[in-house]
């Protein structure tokens, strides 16, 4: 099926003028410190799956953040992707951010939105549907973020309405594709060449 999205023509500028504060007030979310905004790619378990996030960050006193992560599986559904893109992104603000914001604002817990067009995760979250199913152990990742001092704010937006949506769908498919061709790529040098799919049987 040929893909009949728009060729993305996002600009340094177009990044830097979006307006995160406005964002905020439409989605009626409270102050966050992080904004988190994500997609995925991918399909079904036979092929690769990738993901991209944007961590935004809004600490008073501290100038804007922003960084961009992506990653891809070698095998993985959508949903998976999906999830796996605020999983990452929790994780990057646990492990190099959380600390530092705490002691500048003194408190004990941070406010984090996680803004998807994936009415999926937002529904599976407000529903308290994450303790079960195929998704459960990815959701009990994102959860434990939630005993170590953060509080979430799951929020749906319509696919590419906004600026960091198309980029993480962008880097997010780009992510999977290239996952895929280079699993997909002679795993011996010299004698029988075979990809790492076919080394899978069935």
């Amino acid at each position: 099926m040929t893909d009949q999205r728009p060729k993305l023509r996002l600009r340094k500028k177009d990044m830097n003028n979006f307006n995160l504060d406005r964002l905020i007030l439409e989605l009626g979310l409270p102050e966050c410190q992080f904004v988190l905004i994500g997609d995925g790619s991918g399909s079904q378990w036979n092929i690769g799956a990738g993901w991209s996030c944007i961590v935004n960050g809004r600490v008073p006193g501290w100038p804007p953040y922003r960084k961009l992560l992506a990653g891809a599986w070698s095998a993985g559904t959508n949903n998976i992707a999906e999830l796996t893109a605020y999983f990452q992104a929790l994780y990057f603000i646990d492990a190099t951010l959380g600390k530092a914001v705490r002691e500048k604002m003194n408190r004990a817990v941070l406010d984090v939105a996680i803004v998807t067009d994936s009415e999926f995760v937002v529904d599976s979250y407000r529903r308290q549907q994450t303790t079960t199913g195929a998704l459960a152990p990815i959701w009990a990742g994102i959860r434990m973020f939630e005993m170590r001092g953060y509080t979430l704010h799951f929020r749906h937006v319509p696919r590419l309405s906004i600026t960091q949506n198309w980029a993480t769908d962008h880097v997010s498919r780009e992510a999977r594709i290239r996952m895929e061709e280079e699993v997909r790529k002679p795993l011996f040098r010299k004698g029988v060449e075979q990809d790492l799919y076919e080394l899978n049987p069935g």
